[in-house]
């Protein structure tokens, strides 16, 4: 061969990245304990104070320390699974009342070329590109959090702003799903509107001035109150709302006022609209609702909307008592719904929240232009992350999850939850064997796919191939 012809041909040839060709996964999942490490430690936020129970850290275990615990267990008899695994043990370290408890948790790792085995079957993990925790629709906008995925949709409806009558849109979303049957009494299947959660984390006036710039706030149900110039008035349009079963119905006369130099009054009116719409389908809070906000009672107000949260929610299922300590555990919860993953997730997609209430805040301002914008919004890269992590984990997440609940519900009906039964629901929740969930589940997993020949060209075939999680799942 020329030789000049070779040299030329080797300077202007690009180089392939060996990286890209022979894949990123195996780089990747060795951050798995460690990303289940920050998970446990913001996860803990969520768990009542009243519960002694910490996470101490995780340590990978050496070849024979993990033969003798997931092996040779001392049950009379060896059990060994010959069949392959790309699988080793992670020990994570939970602590109850001073005592530690051990969970040794197989977790998986990747070889070149982006390839699982497991239980003697080969699998290609392919990266999903996903939303950045907010995936906005033409429908609406869908949430997908570590600790729950949530759908929120709006309803229009009729109310009157400044003696006009407007068509204005309640923002609503099922946060909290109640897990008994429920009853179905004179409010019918009423919608939950998402401005009630942040009425029962801050009162009403809290709410709007925290988010939405106003200055004051008035509510009251006498007509001979006349606002000063520079409030908008909201009234209920008066017409009874879809399914409710109050005959004869006769509505409200609250009126909320508010004012401010710099109202956000897109997040006001949405605000605002969800609590009209609450009184429109409870109409007998009235009294309580205008003696309670002018009493400037802050914590009883809270109460009392808790308490009309859990009306809504739960119907009459329960009784005020009860209602009322299910909604305390529910915001106990949701303090660690914005963990510090989901944190730095919302910051690079341009939408910052420290906590969960700052998430639904920015929901009720932006719900609308998300909605409008979402095909625009979906193509835009910055909106998009490649992820591998959180389907590799899922079922590690979703676990420790239910032991926060489990642990929340349980102190509610105990002054003293013991030992055996904490490790109990460790051992439940979170398994040693999860990770093989990842091929057994009959949900497929949009990470994985089965390898479909053996001779498949590495690149074309496996390493440069990306799933759209938009398209395959919701």
């Amino acid at each position: 061969m020329n030789r000049v012809l070779k040299r030329t041909m080797e300077i202007n040839t690009p180089r392939v990245n060996s990286k890209i060709m022979n894949g990123t996964a195996s780089e990747i999942l060795d951050a798995m304990p460690a990303y289940l490490d920050e998970f446990f430690r913001s996860g803990l936020r969520s768990l009542s104070d009243k519960i002694n129970f910490n996470y101490l850290g995780y340590r990978r275990m050496a070849p024979l320390e993990e033969y003798k615990t997931m092996v040779a267990r001392n049950t009379g008899a060896v059990v060994y699974d010959l069949s392959h695994s790309n699988v080793y043990v992670v020990e994570f370290r939970f602590e109850y009342e001073g005592v530690v408890i051990n969970r040794p948790i197989y977790l998986p790792y990747a070889t070149e070329g982006n390839i699982l085995v497991m239980g003697g079957a080969t699998y290609h993990i392919t990266p999903v590109l996903s939303d950045t925790v907010i995936t906005p629709s033409e429908s609406g906008v869908f949430m997908r959090l570590l600790k729950a995925k949530l759908n929120f949709t709006s309803r229009s409806r009729y109310f009157i702003v400044n003696g006009n009558k407007v068509t204005g849109n309640v923002i609503y979303g099922n946060i909290l799903t109640p897990n008994t049957k429920q009853v179905v009494d004179n409010i019918g299947h009423p919608l939950i509107s998402t401005a009630l959660y942040l009425f029962g984390k801050f009162g009403l006036s809290e709410t709007l001035k925290k988010y939405g710039g106003a200055d004051d706030v008035i509510v009251t149900n006498d007509p001979m109150v006349i606002p000063d110039d520079g409030y908008v008035v909201y009234e209920t349009s008066g017409v009874k709302p879809r399914g409710l079963k109050l005959v004869p119905y006769i509505p409200h006369n609250v009126r909320i006022m508010v004012k401010g130099d710099k109202l956000n009054r897109a997040y006001v009116d949405n605000v605002v609209f969800g609590a009209i719409y609450t009184l429109d389908i409870l109409p007998d809070i009235e009294t309580d609702l205008v003696n309670i906000f002018n009493s400037n009672d802050t914590k009883t107000e809270i109460a009392f909307w808790r308490i009309t949260l859990g009306r809504v929610i739960y119907k009459n299922s329960f009784s005020i008592d009860r209602i009322a300590q299910d909604l305390d555990e529910h915001y106990v919860a949701l303090e660690g719904y914005v963990d510090d993953l989901i944190r730095v997730k919302l910051a690079e997609s341009g939408n910052p929240a420290k906590t969960f209430f700052d998430l639904l805040a920015m929901i009720m301002t932006k719900y609308s232009s998300w909605v409008l914008s979402s095909k625009e919004y979906n193509s835009n890269i910055e909106n998009r992350y490649i992820d591998i992590l959180y389907y590799l984990t899922c079922d590690i997440i979703i676990g420790f999850n239910r032991i926060i609940l489990s642990l929340n519900k349980r102190i509610t009906k105990t002054s003293e939850i013991s030992y055996k039964e904490v490790s109990k629901i460790l051992g439940n929740e979170l398994g040693s064997r999860r990770v093989y969930n990842l091929t057994k589940s009959t949900e497929p997993n949009l990470a994985i796919t089965g390898v479909e020949c053996s001779c498949d060209i590495r690149y074309p075939k496996v390493t440069s191939v990306l799933e759209d999680r938009l398209v395959l799942s919701v």
